[in-house]
């Protein structure tokens, strides 16, 4: 990934206006007091106990100060008026607007920043989601392209006209794009691309793509730390991400300083990031196939033409499941009904976790490397669907947008959901997520994000983690997503001027 921050210092001048005198000298004291005040300050100015020490007499910046005075005021005053209007035209203020499309839906983030020299300052945002997602369009992609126009207006409407024109929109697909045909998603790209060329946002070359997973785990990592407060602490005070999506599930965290990398996997686990006057070696990791969505996928496939229902369903239901282009039949054993023990083996099965990865004892599953624990790997923050099956299930309040959770708090609630015949769970968990798309895989769903981060990350069953779906930033709620550290990012590389030249 490359540096995160502004990459040119913003020019500032402010001008001072000098004062006239309009009226005549009507006597030798109007010329002599003001004479006498400057003697006295010059005779101040050289005071004797500065020369007996030797210290320098320091004289003042005044325009320098008077600069800073302005900024501050201005800032001030923007934020006691509950907007950022005051930095508009003064090269301090840049908007960005980024579309994270998702598997399952897209989701539209714009925010405003204020800039100082190498940093950002984040003043406001805004988000807006919607459901389904560009992958579901790929025999129609106009209208993948069409889908985004509720998304943009709410961009458009958030981002000052003034400076529209210098605002960089960009797309980054995730999994659910990752897993289609190539020419599927080239057409499905080319029709986003001409709709976000309809706004007055600027589309730069690299603006419309499908996002790697790693980065997608790096700009996340760089989000929940700058909303933490973390950037520029060292690695051990930096916070653990884990990130579950519907197709891909990403881990990230720095390592610690010295902490060695096995050479032959350094290349596509390591990324080094130099933020807030440090430079971080963050191990980063997308597992695809791994998400919500993909995984139950791989855990229905095998029972999809046996007789047996499989351990994982609540007694009573029966039908199919559909992601991507796949479907398989589902249904539950109406003696047994669903099994924690029973679905728990299924889950561990399919996520390969006794494969290796070439470094004894640091695997996590399916054959990855770890990052070797360490670092900023001890502090988590959980996000994305773990957070609302949390919340959906009781683990959590349902209003809660972030709280700390064991382990044993999902093995206990999964208990509880897996005992539980399906018209039970219909009527305790119809909230659950997408309602009757999701319903029927609740008990998988629990089960998996306790295997997940148990066995697959090795999180502490003795140590909390943290879920967040929403961070508190100066007062606000913030969501929890990687859109931030991709605008970061943007910014970072694209001054304004590059931006206002860009054909």
């Amino acid at each position: 990934m490359r540096r995160v921050g502004a990459k040119a210092k913003q020019n500032r001048s402010v001008g001072l206006m000098k004062g006239n005198s309009g009226g005549k000298k009507k006597s030798y004291l109007a010329v002599l007091i003001p004479c006498v005040v400057i003697f006295f300050i010059f005779l101040l100015s050289q005071r004797p106990s500065e020369q007996k020490t030797g210290a320098p007499v320091r004289h003042h910046n005044f325009v320098k100060e008077r600069e800073q005075a302005v900024l501050a005021d201005t800032r001030e005053r923007a934020i006691a008026r509950g907007t950022e209007e005051g930095l508009i035209g003064k090269g301090k203020y840049r908007c960005a607007v980024v579309i994270d499309a998702g598997s399952t839906g897209s989701r539209i983030h714009a925010f405003k920043f204020e800039v100082e020299g190498e940093e950002l300052t984040l003043l406001d945002s805004t988000f807006k989601a919607i459901e389904p997602g560009l992958s579901s369009f790929n025999e129609d992609p106009a209208q993948a392209g069409l889908s985004l126009v509720p998304l943009l207006d709410e961009a458009k409407a958030f981002v000052p006209a003034e400076i529209a024109g210098e605002t960089t929109v960009e797309l980054r697909a995730t999994a659910g794009l990752r897993m289609l045909d190539p020419s599927e998603v080239q057409s499905i790209l080319q029709e986003v691309h001409t709709v976000l060329q309809s706004y007055p946002f600027k589309v730069l070359d690299d603006a419309v793509s499908v996002m790697d997973g790693a980065d997608e785990g790096v700009f996340m990592w760089v989000t929940s730390n700058y909303y933490l407060g973390n950037i520029g602490k060292p690695a051990e005070e930096t916070a653990s991400v884990i990130d579950l999506g519907g197709g891909s599930v990403q881990r990230a965290f720095a390592l610690g300083e010295g902490q060695q990398v096995p050479a032959t996997l350094e290349e596509d686990s390591v990324r080094t990031i130099a933020a807030g006057g440090r430079r971080y070696k963050v191990y980063v990791h997308s597992y695809l196939g791994y998400g919500l969505k993909a995984a139950r996928m791989s855990f229905l496939k095998p029972y999809d033409s046996v007789e047996e229902g499989h351990p994982c369903m609540t007694r009573g239901y029966e039908g199919r499941y559909h992601y991507v282009d796949e479907n398989v039949s589902v249904k539950s054993d109406d003696e047994v009904g669903a099994s924690v023990e029973g679905c728990v083996a299924a889950i561990e099965w399919e996520m390969n976790l006794e494969e290796g990865c070439g470094v004894e004892g640091q695997c996590s599953f399916d054959g990855v490397w770890s990052g070797g624990g360490g670092g900023g790997s001890e502090h988590n923050y959980v996000s994305s669907y773990i957070v609302d099956i949390a919340r959906d299930v009781g683990v959590i309040p349902r209003e809660s947008t972030m709280s700390d959770v064991a382990l044993g708090d999902f093995m206990k609630a999964a208990e509880k959901v897996c005992a539980s015949d399906y018209s039970q769970v219909e009527q305790a968990y119809g909230h659950y997520l997408n309602n009757d798309t999701d319903l029927p895989f609740i008990c998988m769903d629990v089960l998996y994000a306790y295997v997940l981060l148990k066995s697959g990350f090795k999180l502490s069953p003795d140590r909390e983690f943290t879920v967040v779906k929403q961070f508190d930033y100066k007062g606000k709620k913030v969501e929890a997503a990687w859109s931030l550290g991709a605008a970061i990012n943007t910014i970072g590389k694209h001054s304004v001027g590059e931006v206002i030249d860009h054909e």
